[in-house]
This record gives C-alpha cells, sequence and structure tokens, in this order.
C-alpha cells in the first residue's frame, strides 16, 4: 500500500476521530481505511488509536507517529509545489481568520496575491472565533497560537508581537506605569483570550507575572483598541493593530522596555490529499510575506 497515502488518512481519522467520517471525507470505504491504518501500524511497529465502540483516540505512540507523519507530509507538500506550474492556477480558495488581521493585514496580501493569480477567487470569511474546518468548508485558516491542535495540520507564517498601549489622555490622567506591577493598579481593557490569565513579562534575565483587572472585555481585537481609544485604560495589543495610532501619537507604549508575549502565526488546514496547487502556493506566498513582516 502507498504509505504516504496511509499517513493522509491517519491524519484525518486523528482529526475526526472516527473511521466512519474520515471514509466520508475521503471518499473511501470504513474498511479500506481501517486497513491503511492497520498497514501503518505494521510499518511503524506501534498501536496509533485506542478503539472502542464510541471512541477512536490516539495513544502516546500515536500523538507522536501524527507529529512525525506532518512534517513528512509537509516536505512532500513543498515537492509538490515545485511540480505544479503556477501560471496555471485558477478555482476558488475559502480562508478564515480574525477580523483584526483580515482588515490591517491579510486582505492586502490576498489582493497581492491575486495578481500574480488573476484567476484564483478569494471567499475570506472573517470571525474571532475558530471556525470548523470541515463543517465550514474552509480551505485555509490563519490562526494566532503557540499550540495548535495536533490533529490539524500547520505552517507557521510569522510572528505576532505585542505592547501595552493607552492613551496620552489615559496617561495623563492616571499615570504612566513604570513597572509590570504597577499594571495591576490601573484599569484594563481585555481580549477574552488574556481576561484573568497571567501575563509574563520579561526584561533581559528579569520575569514578572502580572494578573490585570479587565473592566472591559471583547472577543474582537479591533474593538478593543477601539475602547482603548476612548481613553479608558490599558490594553496589551498586537503590533500589527497600533502601529499607525502609534505613530499618529494616539496610543503611546507603556512598559516598552519589556517584552510580552508572542503567539506564532499559523495557516492550518486538514488534509494534504488532493489539495489544490492554489492553495499550497498561497501557503508558500503566505510565509515568504511573514518573513518580511514586522507583526
Amino acid at each position: 500500500m502507498d504509505r504516504i497515502q496511509a499517513m493522509e488518512v491517519f491524519l484525518q481519522v486523528a482529526h475526526l476521530g472516527s473511521f466512519t467520517e474520515a471514509a466520508q471525507k475521503l471518499e473511501m470505504s470504513t474498511a479500506k481505511v481501517s486497513r491503511y491504518i492497520s498497514y501503518l501500524e505494521d510499518w511503524l511497529g506501534i498501536r496509533l488509536f485506542n478503539r472502542t465502540t464510541r471512541n477512536v483516540t490516539l495513544t502516546t505512540d500515536g500523538e507522536q507517529a501524527l507529529r512525525q507523519c506532518q512534517q513528512i507530509l509537509q516536505l512532500v507538500d513543498g515537492v509538490q509545489t515545485v511540480k505544479d506550474s503556477p501560471q496555471e492556477l485558477s478555482g476558488s480558495i475559502r480562508i478564515t481568520t480574525s477580523i483584526s488581521f483580515a482588515i490591517t493585514e491579510l486582505s492586502q496580501i490576498l489582493v497581492k496575491f491575486q495578481q500574480l493569480h488573476p484567476q484564483v477567487k478569494i471567499h475570506l470569511q472573517v470571525a474571532d472565533s475558530s471556525l470548523d474546518l470541515i463543517s465550514d468548508r474552509i480551505d485555509l485558516a490563519i490562526r494566532f497560537s503557540n499550540k495548535i491542535d495536533e490533529s490539524l495540520i500547520a505552517r507557521k507564517i510569522g510572528v505576532c508581537h505585542s505592547t501595552f498601549v493607552a492613551t496620552p489622555e489615559y496617561l495623563q490622567k492616571h499615570g504612566v506605569p513604570h513597572t509590570p506591577q504597577e499594571l495591576e493598579t490601573h484599569n484594563f481593557i481585555s481580549h477574552v483570550l488574556f481576561e484573568n490569565v497571567a501575563l509574563t513579562l520579561t526584561k533581559d534575565l528579569e520575569k514578572v507575572d502580572v494578573i490585570t483587572k479587565s473592566s472591559f472585555t471583547s472577543n474582537d481585537t479591533a474593538t478593543v483598541m477601539s475602547a482603548v481609544l476612548a481613553h479608558s485604560g490599558i490594553a496589551m495589543l498586537p503590533n500589527y493593530l497600533i502601529n499607525e495610532q502609534v505613530e499618529a501619537g494616539k496610543l503611546q507604549v507603556v512598559l516598552a522596555d519589556w517584552q510580552v508575549i508572542t503567539l506564532d502565526i499559523y495557516a492550518v488546514y486538514t488534509s494534504r490529499q488532493h489539495m489544490p496547487a492554489r492553495v499550497r502556493a498561497l501557503i508558500d506566498f503566505l510565509i515568504v510575506e511573514g518573513k518580511d513582516k514586522a507583526w
């Protein structure tokens, strides 16, 4: 049997947690999916899944094998991209990301990609909650995280840096914090992911954890910035969103000498099997663009 195909089947079963659903996704019989998994288990000499009548879950060995198979298939992806002619790219790509990143960065990158490949149609779906790639028929998701679901395939396209900011008006009224601990005495505007979470700040060899008090939270980063611009408090915001506001003097950087959490930016998808050349080309394009961006 084809080992690459077996790895593709393995990734689908791991992602969906079901032999039957993987078979439907791959348009093959459940028996054939089972044979591929058995073949891969025999080849690797390990058991990949714990199987019950209701659940299919990865074993410890299966989790390690999943990471290794993802790396192998990523290399295969690169070879396949070289083989395909970029001049023939056409069709649609459904992509999703956060509202703020779509507005400030991704939409411009996608337009540049379309200028190179005018026959490609882009459907950009924005949301600040993670869409289900399968049920929403998403080809590619751009996600910010330091931990990606191991059942998904992810390629790093950049790093998101963040900074503490507030308006000059707020700081004039409430004072400028000079130490991380002083953040705890200020009103904080937070993304819901960081509400009541200890934020780690580093400076040289010094490391400090602070827990801020949020009076306003939102699941949309742009909304957080709007609240900050209304002089309501301090927020930790991604640099790609605040750079223009800082340069214009509308926002002021707080604790500039301290480094805050960074998040990796990933292009995430569910399967390499029969991946259209246009999607592979877009992923490579995003990686190249990300190298030159100070996100």
